[in-house]
């Protein structure tokens, strides 16, 4: 699959006075970062930013345009605001080929459907993994494959798909685990078991009667 290409608009070019009203107009502000380079200022049409991490999520590399140059680069931080869920800032970083880049990237778990059956439930107890590579061997997604599951009772760091890439460093404990299987029913009853226990060992009301005078 080839980068997902981003177009942004230098900033000197849309000059707005105010971030709100670049915001209003649907222009997200941002800044390039470079390493032996001046940060550069831009704006991002929201469109086509929320449309890029819906098909591509947030931890991906991606191919810029800024005033007719293209370069590779991965999404530094962004803010959001937290009342709208809207972005309201973003910040890039420009990739040299050359040097590796540490990056925190999503664990996509397919195959659930195959396990998540009869009360099973798949439980994600680690939704990230630290990685570190050259840009160019950036993986363009992290997988486990949750019919491990059917073989034995967790899927660690080490079952990932990128696990056997000499290229890609898991920077994490290899032997953490990522996801078991619960069952549903069996906490239901646990809790329903609980709270029989709770009522049994209540003591019990102690009722009085008035004398009639």
């Amino acid at each position: 699959m080839s980068e997902p290409q981003l177009q942004l608009i230098d900033r000197t070019m849309k000059s707005y006075k105010k971030a709100k009203t670049a915001l209003k107009d649907g222009y997200i502000p941002g800044v390039l970062y470079g390493k032996g380079t001046e940060p550069q200022s831009f704006f991002v049409n929201e469109s086509d930013l929320l449309k890029l991490f819906s098909s591509y999520g947030i931890k991906r590399r991606i191919k810029i345009t800024l005033n007719d140059n293209s370069t590779s680069v991965i999404i530094k931080d962004y803010q959001k605001d937290a009342l709208k869920n809207k972005f309201i800032h973003i910040d890039l970083q420009a990739l040299n080929e050359n040097e590796k880049v540490k990056v925190s990237s999503a664990i996509h778990f397919i195959n659930r459907e195959a396990v998540e059956q009869d009360n099973k439930i798949l439980q994600i107890q680690m939704g990230e993994v630290e990685i570190q590579m050259l840009p160019r061997h950036m993986p363009e997604s992290v997988t486990a494959d949750a019919t491990l599951l059917l073989g034995k009772d967790s899927i660690t760091l080490s079952d990932l798909n990128i696990a056997d890439n000499d290229n890609i460093e898991i920077l994490n404990e290899r032997d953490t685990v990522v996801a078991t299987l619960i069952y549903a029913q069996r906490e239901i009853e646990e809790i329903s078991e609980e709270a029989d226990t709770e009522k049994a060992d209540a003591p019990p009301v102690e009722q009085t009667t008035e004398d009639p005078e």
